[in-house]
């Protein structure tokens, strides 16, 4: 019988985990408050005897006393909303993929400190946004986790909120009004990342194919990174950025830049370039290579980058749990962002093709960093 059931009539508290470590109640802490001055191995060490031992923190204890500090009442509520803003038509495939990801993910970190992550869908005509809000206020649910929406969604963009009920935190830029606190990949340093990359694999010409809502949604800060990077290399090197006139890259602009331009390999988000390359009879990697921008979680074939959704969705979740304990909630006069590096996945889609050169652009992280 582990520790765990023989302690399940009381609740599990910060001594016993640190006993069970062998480190102080401080060192505890500091670890579930990622501290950046613990060690890996003391934080594994703790993390283990919080496994092990089943530790739960208290999130009425933990509202109480930032409430007694703060001076404001004592909230009931210990239940995070997380909002899917998708209308079932749009839900099939990548989108409920990547919602369940960051659901699964945040609930994970949510259960950690006591909370429950609850699912909200809005609905055009029974779940209307307004509708939503007087749900969520009855309940007295105060953390609001809001993932990614659609492009074209009228009923919730805006939301017809009362902002100040809520403690809030979205992931990723896609809800544009208003700015609330956000977690979202750093597209800016990943394309930087990706460039380095290609760069060590020997591409020279490199082109980068978006469509206006990719770019939207990122905020343009892919189309930032490999614009700066064109400003240090030679003409010869340079691969006019396809900005396709459809929302989407599309097959048509895609074929017709591809095989007037002629680049070594491509940056994108479009998951079908693979396939459009067949049609076109150009083998993947030999006569040319694809790095995607966003590859799925269980996709081992496609190189490119993989977002960390595990520590995103953590993130997000610590961000709402520290406002309530704050007593902080409405629209924030200074958002805070954070941003979370994505993860290098190899795949087949690249290949080593000659000997890498300096790039001229400093703070692009190697192979090696990943």
């Amino acid at each position: 019988m582990n520790k765990h059931s023989a302690s399940h009539q009381r609740r599990v508290s910060l001594r016993d985990v640190a006993t069970e470590a062998g480190v102080s109640v401080a060192t505890v802490s500091r670890v579930l408050n990622h501290h950046t001055a613990i060690s890996e191995a003391t934080r594994n060490k703790v993390m283990s005897a919080v496994e092990n031992l089943g530790y739960r923190p208290d999130p009425e204890f933990s509202r109480l006393m930032a409430s007694y500090r703060a001076g404001t009442p004592r909230s009931e509520a210990s239940t995070i909303a997380f909002v899917n803003c998708w209308p079932a038509s749009l839900r099939e495939g990548h989108p409920s993929e990547e919602l369940n990801l960051y659901f699964q993910e945040a609930k994970k970190r949510a259960d950690q400190f006591g909370y429950k992550l609850e699912e909200f869908s809005l609905r055009e005509k029974s779940m209307p946004s307004k509708r939503l809000e007087k749900i969520l206020y009855a309940r007295r649910i105060r953390g609001v986790l809001i993932p990614p929406i659609p492009d074209i969604s009228p009923w919730v963009s805006p939301f017809e909120w009362n902002w100040d009920h809520f403690s809030l935190c979205t992931i990723g830029y896609s809800l544009q009004t208003p700015r609330l606190n956000c977690v979202s990949t750093h597209h800016y340093h990943d394309i930087l990342k990706v460039i380095r990359i290609c760069n060590e694999y020997g591409y020279r010409r490199l082109g980068l194919a978006l469509g206006p809502t990719h770019d939207n949604r990122v905020e343009h800060l892919w189309l930032a990174g490999f614009s700066a990077y064109q400003c240090f290399i030679k003409n010869s090197q340079k691969v006019p950025i396809l900005l396709t006139k459809g929302e989407h890259v599309n097959v048509g602009e895609f074929t017709e830049w591809v095989l007037k331009e002629k680049p070594d390999v491509i940056l994108t988000p479009q998951k079908r370039s693979l396939e459009w390359m067949q049609n076109m009879r150009l083998n993947v990697p030999e006569q040319i290579g694809i790095a995607l921008l966003a590859v799925d979680a269980d996709d081992s074939i496609t190189s490119g980058l993989k977002k960390n959704a595990s520590f995103i969705a953590s993130r997000a979740v610590d961000n709402i749990i520290a406002q309530i304990n704050r007593g902080e909630s409405g629209i924030p006069k200074s958002p805070v962002i954070s941003l979370i590096d994505a993860t290098w996945s190899k795949g087949t889609t690249v290949r080593a093709v000659a000997e890498p050169q300096p790039l001229p652009l400093d703070g692009c992280p190697s192979k090696q960093e990943m």
